[in-house]
């Protein structure tokens, strides 16, 4: 058992699902790493520039490498407008200073994202840290999920959603909605067996409370990224 969970309290997906990559990711050798570079892994690149008409300094790229982006949702009323405001420049905190004329408050950020996975995972930033309370509020914000999903050129599908049922990141309960192998869409919750729901009833239980969203290149058959020895990756989760 991972030493930082805890039995009485509700973990999050996002940690959860973030550890089992990097342990996926540990666990690889050769080949396997270049599958899952395929597979899962968008390049992140941060840009810092700052706005002041005599400086318009500008940083060198930072790239990251990762397999989830999270996507703030503030002012976004679908994930498609979150992405695109997601690479839009975004004033850095006030006390953060230019290094090309030292001064504050006029250096802004851009990402931009670039060589989209076969599979995208994004994380709706609805946990939001609260000073006084010292908790992590939830912003139930509505954000209308998106059936097919474009970034750059590149075509994505619905392929599911982790679902946050509760009113902050420690209580509640976690629900999964996927599209399956027959085409249909499912609701997966230990409460009761699976059933089939229809896209009306995705979009209702995503609305408000998804958390972790998983997009598929559309026409994608992921058996070209899997071993030769090994079977073949599902076409659709």
């Amino acid at each position: 058992r991972h030493r930082h969970r805890r039995r009485d309290r509700q973990q999050d997906a996002h940690e959860i699902l973030t550890q089992i990559f990097q342990a996926m990711w540990r666990d690889l050798r050769g080949r396997g790493k270049d599958q899952f570079r395929g597979l899962l892994w968008v390049d992140e690149t941060q840009t810092t520039a700052c706005q002041r008409s005599s400086c318009h300094y500008s940083s060198p790229s930072f790239h990251d490498p990762s397999s989830i982006i999270s996507l703030p949702i503030d002012g976004a009323n679908s994930v498609s407008e979150a992405l695109r405001r997601y690479g839009l420049p975004q004033l850095m905190e006030s006390n953060t200073m230019c290094s090309g004329c030292n001064n504050r408050g006029c250096v802004t950020t851009t990402f931009s994202l670039s060589r989209p996975p076969q599979v995208l995972f994004l994380q709706l930033k609805r946990f939001v840290y609260d000073p006084q309370s010292g908790e992590e509020d939830k912003v139930r914000a509505a954000v209308r999920i998106d059936k097919t999903l474009r970034v750059g050129s590149v075509t994505y599908d619905f392929a599911g959603a982790i679902v946050h049922l509760g009113p902050d990141i420690e209580r509640g309960h976690y629900v999964t909605v996927a599209k399956c192998a027959d085409d249909e869409y499912r609701c997966f919750n230990d409460a009761w067996r699976p059933r089939v729901v229809t896209w009306d009833d995705v979009k209702r239980q995503c609305e408000f409370d998804a958390y972790i969203l998983v997009f598929q290149r559309t026409a994608t058959n992921l058996a070209a990224v899997a071993e030769p020895s090994r079977p073949a990756l599902p076409t659709q989760w």
